[in-house]
This record gives structure tokens, C-alpha cells and sequence, in this order.
């Protein structure tokens, strides 16, 4: 019995939802959409099946007239519950778990595809003395990166250029696996105390031949038959002939047979075009 589905379905959020964790991505093309409607379906779900169930909890105040309410009903009254009522609460849990739940399988196997959730934490008001830094990393023509995708530090106050030289040089190994041996041999302004709101830095040690460029790497393209467009950390196998990255589940679900340090080609290259 998965207790975050049975959350899920009680209370219309994941366990963490009490911390203010909400969706943010799903597995196998699950939308947000996808999962809510998922959730909704089975809480509003009629509780025919179950009814010597809610014979049994009828006499509580709290009015059970969906799976939404004797769930939370029940997960709430499990809390405070000891000894052999903890034992029978329990068994009621898993009649309602099998009759109701698991003969949803679409919805049920939608809501477990989400495991990626979040919270948005406000940033603290910060110092007018301290620095946010942008990043924007190209090369030696002045090209952009691919895959190196720019993006915003909030560094400790910095007294001149030299000290700002040390602070972006951590703060550049830190956010880029590719370059987390670079050295900064060029900064703009060095030697001086002149801070600008624009300077660029010049170094060595990048590393783009690495596979983690950022995350997904560098030419990930993802495209299954369940509509999943990125890495959703999932287990993939990619195909010899278009490079494209397919769920191993989705194609033995397809029929697919795969085996072990064999090569894969894909249905979409596999088939004559006309």
C-alpha cells in the first residue's frame, strides 16, 4: 500500500504538502493537469464499493460522502490510534486500497509518476551592498555554449575587484560541472578598485568534452511514445539510428523486446516510409 497515494488522494497534495510542496514535474509525460485531475477523480469517487466501511465510521462528525473524506477521515483517526483499533483501522485501509483504489490503475499510476515536487522559498531581503551576478558563458568567438544555460548568483559583499575575481571564480566552478576546474587569467578592471555593473572574465580549464555539461548534457533529446519531451530520471535507452532517448518501460509496455549490450532501433526508424 503506497501511503503518498492515499495522501494524495485524501488531502489533494503529496505528504509534503503541508510544508507547501506543490507539483512541479511528472514522469512518463504526466502533466499537471494530468495529475490533478487524477487526484480529483479519485476523491470525489462514490464510496458503493466500501460501504461496510463507512458503515463502520458513519457515526463521526465529519460527514463521509466521497473516497476523499473517509480517507482523510480515516488517515487522521489513524494518527492518534494504538494497539488493536490501530490493527483493525489498518485492514480498512487496505479493503479500500484494493476495492476502490487499485481498480483505478490509469489514475493510481498517474499520481505514483509524480515524484518531483517543490516549494518556493521567498529570497530573504539582502544587502544593497551585496552582488547578484548573471552569468552568461560563451566562448572564444563570443559564441554561446550550448547547454550552458545562464543563470543568477547572489554573492557575500565584495570590497574591490580583486576580492569580486575570487568570489565569481567559486561561484562559476560551483554552478558548471564543465567548468569546475576553470581559472580566471582575465578580468575586466584588474588592477584596479572600479566596479561595473557589466565586466566580463577570460580563463582556462573548461571541460566540454565532459558529459555533464548541465544537466541532460549536451544533444539529450527525448521523444516516447508517452509524451515525455525531457529527462524525467526515468529509465531510457536511446535509439542507434536517430539518437532519440525512449522510456525502457514504454517499450516493453509496446512491446518491445529489449536485451542486455544488444543495439535499439526505434519503431519510428524501423518502419518504411513512403
Amino acid at each position: 500500500m503506497v501511503t503518498r497515494l492515499l495522501f494524495s488522494v485524501a488531502f489533494g497534495s503529496t505528504w509534503f504538502g503541508r510544508w507547501g510542496y506543490t507539483f512541479l514535474r511528472g514522469s512518463y509525460g504526466v502533466s499537471r493537469d494530468t495529475y490533478t485531475t487524477a487526484i480529483e477523480s479519485l476523491g470525489s469517487h462514490p464510496l458503493t464499493e466500501v460501504e461496510e466501511i463507512v458503515e463502520k465510521y458513519k457515526k463521526s462528525l465529519t460527514p463521509l460522502e466521497c473516497m476523499k473524506d473517509l480517507l482523510s477521515f480515516m488517515l487522521q483517526m489513524r494518527c492518534g490510534t494504538r494497539g488493536r483499533k490501530k490493527m483493525d483501522l489498518n485492514k480498512d485501509l487496505w479493503t479500500v486500497y484494493d476495492k476502490v483504489l487499485m481498480r483505478r490503475k490509469n489514475h493510481v499510476q498517474t499520481i505514483l509518476n509524480c515524484k518531483v515536487f517543490c516549494k518556493e522559498i521567498p529570497l530573504r531581503q539582502m544587502s544593497a551592498e551585496c552582488l547578484t551576478v548573471t552569468f552568461v558563458v560563451r566562448d572564444a568567438d563570443d559564441n554561446e555554449l550550448p547547454g550552458m544555460v545562464g543563470c543568477e548568483c547572489t554573492t557575500l559583499p565584495v570590497n574591490d575587484v580583486a576580492d569580486l575575481k575570487g568570489r565569481v571564480t567559486r561561484l562559476i566552478q560551483d554552478t558548471y560541472h564543465a567548468l569546475s576546474n576553470f581559472t580566471i587569467t582575465e578580468m575586466e578592471g584588474e588592477g584596479t578598485d572600479e566596479l561595473k555593473e557589466n565586466m566580463w572574465v577570460k580563463g582556462d580549464g573548461a571541460d566540454m568534452d565532459c558529459n555533464y555539461v548541465a544537466e541532460g548534457g549536451r544533444g539529450w533529446l527525448v521523444t516516447c511514445i508517452c509524451g515525455a519531451e525531457d529527462d524525467d530520471g526515468e529509465d531510457m535507452v536511446e535509439c542507434d539510428t536517430c539518437k532519440k532517448w525512449k522510456h525502457i518501460e514504454c517499450l516493453i509496455n509496446d512491446g518491445f523486446k529489449l536485451e542486455d549490450n544488444a543495439g535499439f532501433i526505434c519503431l519510428e526508424c524501423t518502419t518504411p516510409r513512403h
